[in-house]
């Protein structure tokens, strides 16, 4: 779920939507100060919305977006 302005608190609509159809996450990625992307690894998606989105945040951590003020 993308957003254009700082969001503090990720948005979890992907997550309930991934545990409802029981299929996992693929996490790509967009490294906008060295024009990169990727795709990252495939994440089974837990009871534990805490836990699953704490492990995306970490993935993710390295890449940064166009704006660096809003990451």
């Amino acid at each position: 779920e993308g957003t254009r302005r700082a969001c503090p608190k990720w948005r979890s609509g992907f997550w309930h939507i991934a545990r409802l159809a029981k299929v996992p996450l693929c996490c790509v990625y967009i490294h906008y100060p060295e024009k990169v992307f990727g795709i990252g690894p495939v994440l089974e998606v837990t009871k534990d919305m805490a836990a699953d989105i704490e492990q995306l945040r970490a993935i993710f951590a390295p890449y940064q977006g166009r704006n660096r003020r809003r990451n």
